[in-house]
């Protein structure tokens, strides 16, 4: 019984950050990635910026740059000084920065965990149904007064893990729809790599 009332508060402030995410026109947020590997000895870090219109969003990181503008996808690979070029097909389940707040709507079982839980941040784990992902879970902690995502964790079944922390989030501010399609200038040396 009590399982059954932490789903169902789990699923509630899901729906709350959802609908909160879907009444910003755009968003912005600096955030920070860590990927660990202890089996590899692998611990990275980097920080980068988000931008999200719609169905539209652009990802900076220091060696690379993921834009979408929803039907082409650009994914400039900085030290190769490559740009990939394809058509923008994710499949319903993939994880992209404009899923993120909707992914637990279908394939997952939602779980608030007292553990890492507070009152300024609420952690809910997201099981996915389908045990064959290359993840077993995915952790979410959102804050539950503002029903703003501040972290997630993808634990996979490898024993690695990438953490995205969001570190200054913006919303409802005026973002140029070419910032999402590729810009040769910005990239002039660049190959471009049509693959479509």
């Amino acid at each position: 019984m009590c399982q059954a009332q932490g789903d169902a508060k789990a699923r509630d402030l899901l729906r709350r950050m959802n609908a909160n995410y879907k009444s910003f026109r755009t968003m912005t947020a600096d955030f920070s990635f860590t990927l660990e590997n202890p089996a590899q000895k692998i611990n990275e870090q980097q920080r980068g910026k988000l931008e999200i219109k719609g169905k539209k969003y652009r990802l900076d990181m220091k060696q690379q740059a993921i834009m979408t503008d929803g039907s082409v996808l650009w994914v400039v690979l900085k030290d190769a000084k490559e740009v990939n070029v394809s058509d923008y097909e994710p499949a319903p389940d993939e994880l992209t920065p404009t899923s993120v707040f909707t992914l637990y709507e279908k394939g997952f079982e939602p779980y608030m965990q007292a553990e890492g839980s507070t009152a300024s941040s609420k952690v809910i784990d997201l099981v996915p149904i389908d045990k064959k992902k290359p993840y077993f879970k995915i952790k979410l902690s959102v804050d539950p007064a503002k029903a703003l995502l501040t972290q997630a964790v993808v634990m996979n079944k490898d024993g690695s893990r990438m953490t995205y922390v969001i570190r200054d989030f913006k919303s409802n501010i005026p973002i140029n729809d070419s910032q999402f399609q590729f810009q040769k200038a910005q990239f002039p040396q660049f190959e471009v790599v049509d693959l479509r």
